[in-house]
C-alpha cells in the first residue's frame, strides 16, 4: 500500500479542523526536562528548536512512516529499521520530513551504541532537528512527560478560553466596548487583532516580527467567495526561519455596514499556527461586536438621541438655549466661542447628571470629554458624488470609529460625545468615507453643550478646508479667516459686495418670504456642489426634483443662464456677500 493509501484515522488527524484542535508543546520544554538528558545533535544550538511545536511521540521503526503520520511528530526510533548505506538513510530522512515529523529522538542502545553518523548527515542535509537519548532513560519516561505537558497546556488552553469569553462578555457593557473586546481577545490568545473597514480601525496587541501592512491588507481583502473565515499563512521571520509560520484568519462580520465601505472585519494574526481554542474565542468576540455594530438601531438611536439632546441642552445652561444643527452652520455661520456664563447651576440634579454622563462616557470625576460631529464632505470638481448613507447602520459605524460614549444624527450630521478626540488617522478613516469632523476642547461634563456648539461651528471650517479640525488647532480669528468665501471677499469692500448682492438678488423680492428663503437657500446649496443635484438634495434634505425646480424657479426670476460659468461665479459671490442671516436657513 502507498502512502497515498491513508488509513482512514490518520487522513482524519490530518485534517485542517483536526489540526486546529489538536494540543501541542513547544520542543524547548521537553528540553527543559532534566532527568530526560536529551541532547541536541543538530542543529547544534537547541536555541533554534526550542520553539517547534510537537503533538505526540510515536515510536515507528519503519523505513516508510509515512502513512501512519499526522503531523507535528516528536519520531522516537532505535535504529531498527534504519536503513545501512548513506543513500537509503538520506532518503529515510527525506520521507519524515515528507510526512511532517517535527524532529527525530534517537534513543541510545539497544541497537546502536550511538547515533549513526549517516543519519547525523542526512538530518543537516534535509534540516531535521536531531536529538538523541541516554541509554538509561527508556522511550516511556519521554512520552510520559510529554503527556504531562500536554495536558498541563490543554487545562491551561481552556482556562485562558473561559477566562477570556468572561472577559469579553463583560467588556461588552462597558465603556468603548469595541476596544475593549479587541484587547481581551488579544490578551487570551497572545496574538495581534484588528478590527478593519477599508482600511485599519483598531489594533490591540503585537504583531510577529516581519509581519507588514501590505501582508495584513492581503489577508483581510474580501474575495469573491462571501465564507465567514478564512485563513493565510503569512511570511516567516527571515531572521528564524525553523520558527513557527506565523498565519492570519480573517473573521467577516456579519450585519450593517456603510454601503462605501468594505464589510468591517476582524483579523486575528499569530506567530504560530492557530488553535481551535483561539477560533472559539474568535467566533465569540464576532459575535459581540456584530451586537454592538448593530446597537444604534432605530429604537435604541431614538433612546441616545433623546439623551443627547437633553444632556446637551443642560449642558449649554439658561444663556444659551438648545439649537439644531442649521442650514446657517453648514454654510459657514460666526463661530462663537463660548462665554464663561453658560455654566448651568450646580444643582443636585445636575451633579447626579453628571455622574451618570460620566459613567456612560467613561471619564474621571474630574475628567472632562468631548463633542464630536462630522459633515458630509464637499464634492470636489470631477467626483461624480460624495459619499453618504442614511440610516442606524451608519450610525453604527460612526459610533464604533470615534469609540463614541453617546451618538446620534442631528439633522446632517453625526455627533458624539467621547472621553478621548480620535486619533488623526480616525478622522482620515471619516473623510475616507465622504465626511470632515471637527472636535471641539476638552469640556468638562457638564459643559457638553458648550463642546458641542463649538464642535458643529467648527463644522463650517472643516467644510470649506475639506479636512477635519480640532478646536485646539484654531483660533476665533483662524476659523473666520477659513470661511472666507473666495479671496475676491479680502480684496473688495464689504459696500461694494452687499451692493453685487443687491443688485443681482433683488428680482426675488417679487416672491413671498417663505419661497424666496427657499430659492436662496437652495440655490447656495446647489452652487456650492458645482451644479450637482444629488449632492446638493442630500445635504439638504430634500428630492432632487424639488431642487431642480427651485433651482429653475430662481433662475427664470433671476433671468440668468446657469449653464454660464460666469453667471454662477457672480451669483455665488452674491449669495456670500448677502451673509447666511439673508441667504435663507432650513433647520
Amino acid at each position: 500500500m502507498t502512502p497515498a493509501d491513508e488509513l482512514p484515522y490518520i487522513e482524519q488527524l490530518r485534517s485542517e479542523e483536526h489540526r486546529r484542535g489538536r494540543i501541542t508543546v513547544e520542543l524547548g520544554r521537553l528540553l527543559d526536562e532534566r532527568e530526560l538528558r536529551i541532547r541536541c545533535l543538530h542543529p547544534q544550538d537547541p536555541g533554534s528548536v526550542r520553539r517547534i511545536p510537537v503533538a505526540s511521540a510515536p515510536v515507528i521503526e519503519l523505513d516508510d512512516p509515512r502513512r501512519y503520520l499526522a503531523g507535528d511528530e516528536l519520531l522516537l526510533v532505535t535504529g531498527l529499521g534504519l536503513p545501512e548505506d548513506p543513500a537509503s538513510v538520506d532518503q529515510y530522512v527525506a520521507r519524515l520530513r515528507e510526512g511532517g515529523v517535527a524532529a527525530l529522538l534517537f534513543g541510545i542502545m539497544p541497537v546502536h551504541d550511538d547515533v549513526p553518523p549517516a543519519l547525523i548527515a542526512a538530518c543537516k542535509a534535509h534540516d531535521l532537528p536531531l536529538l538523541a537519548l541516554p541509554e538509561d532513560v527508556p522511550f516511556i519516561r519521554l512520552t510520559v512527560a510529554l503527556a504531562s505537558l500536554l495536558e498541563s497546556e490543554r487545562v491551561a488552553q481552556a482556562a485562558a478560553a473561559s477566562r477570556g469569553v468572561i472577559s469579553m462578555v463583560t467588556s461588552a457593557f462597558g465603556s468603548r466596548p469595541v476596544r475593549q473586546i479587541l484587547d481581551r481577545l488579544a490578551e487570551a490568545t497572545g496574538t495581534a487583532v484588528q478590527l478593519r473597514g477599508r482600511r485599519l480601525i483598531e489594533q490591540s496587541g503585537t504583531l510577529p516580527p516581519g509581519v507588514g501592512e501590505e501582508q495584513l491588507e492581503r489577508a483581510s481583502r474580501p474575495e469573491a467567495g462571501r465564507e465567514r473565515l478564512r485563513f493565510t499563512a503569512l511570511q516567516a521571520h527571515e531572521d528564524d526561519p525553523r520558527s513557527s509560520t506565523p498565519e492570519a484568519v480573517r473573521l467577516r462580520l456579519r450585519g450593517p455596514a456603510p454601503a462605501s465601505a468594505a464589510s468591517p472585519v476582524v483579523l486575528m494574526v499569530a506567530p504560530r499556527p492557530l488553535t481551535q481554542y483561539d477560533l472559539t474565542l474568535l467566533m465569540l468576540a464576532g459575535d459581540l461586536l456584530e451586537l454592538i455594530l448593530r446597537a444604534p438601531g432605530r429604537r435604541s438611536a431614538a433612546v441616545d438621541q433623546l439623551t443627547m439632546r437633553l444632556i446637551l441642552q443642560q449642558g449649554r445652561g439658561a444663556t444659551a438655549p438648545a439649537r439644531a444643527v442649521s442650514g446657517e452652520a453648514a454654510r459657514g455661520g460666526t463661530w462663537r466661542t463660548p462665554e464663561s456664563g453658560e455654566t448651568a447651576e450646580g444643582q443636585t440634579a445636575e451633579d447626579q447628571t453628571a455622574e451618570l454622563l460620566r459613567e456612560v462616557l467613561g471619564v474621571d470625576a474630574d475628567g472632562c470629554a468631548y463633542a464630536v460631529v462630522a459633515a458630509p464632505r464637499t464634492v470636489p470638481p470631477g467626483v461624480s458624488e460624495e459619499v453618504t448613507v442614511d440610516g442606524p447602520e451608519e450610525l453604527a459605524w460612526w459610533s464604533t470609529l470615534v469609540s463614541a460614549g453617546l451618538a446620534d444624527r442631528d439633522g446632517r450630521h453625526l455627533r458624539a460625545l467621547v472621553a478621548t478626540p480620535p486619533s488623526r488617522r480616525r478622522l482620515r478613516l471619516c473623510e475616507d468615507q465622504g465626511w470632515v469632523v471637527a472636535v471641539s476642547r476638552a469640556q468638562p461634563v457638564g459643559r457638553l453643550g458648550v463642546a458641542m456648539d463649538e464642535a458643529v461651528a467648527l463644522t463650517a471650517v472643516a467644510q470649506a478646508r475639506g479636512v477635519s479640525v480640532t478646536a485646539a488647532e484654531f483660533t476665533a480669528e483662524d476659523a473666520a479667516a477659513a470661511r472666507t468665501p473666495g479671496r475676491w471677499a479680502a480684496a473688495v469692500p464689504q459696500e461694494a459686495r452687499a451692493a453685487l448682492a443687491d443688485r443681482m438678488l433683488s428680482p426675488l423680492r417679487t416672491l413671498d418670504d417663505g419661497r424666496r428663503e427657499e430659492c436662496l437657500e437652495v440655490l447656495h446649496c446647489w452652487l456650492l456642489h458645482h451644479g450637482r443635484w444629488d449632492g446638493a438634495a442630500r445635504e439638504l434634505g430634500l428630492h432632487r426634483n424639488t431642487v431642480r425646480r427651485v433651482v429653475g424657479t430662481a433662475a427664470r426670476v433671476l433671468q440668468v443662464d446657469l449653464d454660464d460659468a460666469r453667471h454662477r461665479a457672480d451669483l455665488l459671490a452674491a449669495l456670500d456677500a448677502l451673509g447666511p442671516e439673508n441667504s435663507g436657513s432650513r433647520d
